[in-house]
């Protein structure tokens, strides 16, 4: 079955650096317990997997390489926004080694040196073909992990290889001369001397870039996800978050930054001193990161890439530490001229009467905070220093941090 959305822009478009995303499966093989696309609704439910179709992401390079712009995506691709392969279902699950729809994939990327970041749990991908692909690529590969004990992994993370056998795989991409980053995630309270083991592991193995962040709780107390989690911690986890602070954002119990912010600031330290670099993958600290992109420092490694900064970090990161600045004081920089509509959930959309939903009219109303969850004020350390009015936009802002 043809995979109809397998590319598009992610809901994190307000505030990541390379919003835009292509899964070659719809679904995940992996079956983790602490899954956040079940939870965030990137899973659909269907029993059968849908695969993407590789020869309609070439027809479409192809057209966009031309100057044929028919939606905001093309708009991206003709940007050279990196592309996310593989940011709600991995690229490599098992069927890959039959099915080869993610090979094909980065056949076409390479055909056009399009620049793509790879976020794996797989081992497929050390494969000897995908490692021939992959050497003259222009892609960054992530992996992911939460825990380095053979017997947690077999908990938290069921369908993925062993501990030994991921990180050969990650050896072997780093052989090649491809950049790895190890993305620890989620980071699981209670298990952070397991982060500091895999640390340990990713220097062995290559890996030039660290970055973590902390596991979501989903606030449904009966999904299967959230039973498993229970069960992994032998309690209710959600009791333990809400004891600790967290707050519910979306469908999701999330930890608050005097929690969190401690251990990723020595995680950081700890990454520092075994000579890789650490980024803040968590929300509130994206702002905090010395490269340019979201979390994972994608343009320093791809070539001729392009980070998206017409949104609220691009915002935050142009001001210096006690300067006020308001919406109309931000360089936006480059922005999609069509609609984003498409892309963004029924609540996310604006009224067919405010700015022909041009992506500024989206930022402009959700500035002063009082529409959806994302401002400037999402980052940790940012402070509104004039009260907001009914004016879209009118909120004076400063960074603390």
């Amino acid at each position: 079955m043809s995979y109809k959305y397998y590319i598009g822009l992610t809901s994190q478009v307000f505030f990541c650096s390379i919003p835009l995303r292509l899964d070659t499966y719809s679904q995940c093989q992996f079956g983790c317990v602490y899954c956040f696309a079940k939870a965030r609704g990137g899973q659909r439910g269907e029993k059968k997997i849908q695969k993407a179709e590789p020869n309609a992401l070439e027809a479409r390079l192809e057209r966009v390489q031309e100057g044929k712009i028919a939606s905001a995506v093309d708009e991206f691709l003709m940007h050279r926004t990196p592309i996310q392969l593989g940011a709600m279902a991995d690229p490599f699950p098992p069927m890959e080694t039959q099915e080869r729809i993610t090979q094909s994939t980065i056949q076409i990327l390479n055909k056009f040196d399009y620049p793509f970041v790879v976020s794996t749990k797989g081992e497929a991908i050390a494969k000897p073909a995908m490692l021939d692909l992959l050497a003259t690529s222009n892609g960054y590969i992530r992996f992911s992990a939460s825990v380095a004990s053979p017997e947690l992994r077999k908990r938290i993370e069921p369908g993925c290889s062993s501990i030994d056998d991921f990180f050969s795989a990650i050896e072997k991409v780093a052989a090649i001369g491809r950049p790895t980053c190890l993305r620890i995630q989620p980071l699981l309270p209670g298990f952070e001397t397991e982060a500091i083991k895999l640390l340990d592991y990713a220097r062995n193995a290559g890996v030039r870039h660290i970055t973590a962040e902390f596991l979501k709780v989903p606030i449904e107390r009966s999904s299967h996800q959230r039973r498993s989690l229970d069960e992994f911690y032998g309690g209710d986890v959600a009791s333990y978050y809400v004891a600790n602070g967290a707050s519910i954002v979306g469908r999701e119990y999330v930890l608050p930054p005097s929690f969190k912010g401690p251990v990723l600031h020595e995680l950081k330290l700890q990454t520092e001193r075994r000579g890789m670099r650490f980024s803040y993958a968590e929300l509130e600290f994206l702002h905090l990161n010395s490269d340019s992109t979201c979390c994972n420092g994608a343009t320093r490694y791809l070539r001729g890439a392009k980070n998206f900064t017409a949104n609220f970090l691009g915002a935050v990161k142009q001001f210096s530490i006690g300067q006020p600045f308001s919406f109309d004081d931000v360089d936006w920089g480059w922005v999609p001229e069509r609609s984003v509509e498409t892309y963004l959930n029924s609540r996310s959309r604006l009224h067919a009467d405010e700015e022909s939903n041009r992506w500024l009219a989206h930022l402009r109303q959700r500035w002063n905070g009082m529409r959806g969850s994302f401002s400037p004020q999402i980052f940790d350390g940012i402070e509104r220093s004039f009260p907001a009015d009914d004016d879209a936009g009118a909120a004076v802002y400063s960074r603390q941090k």
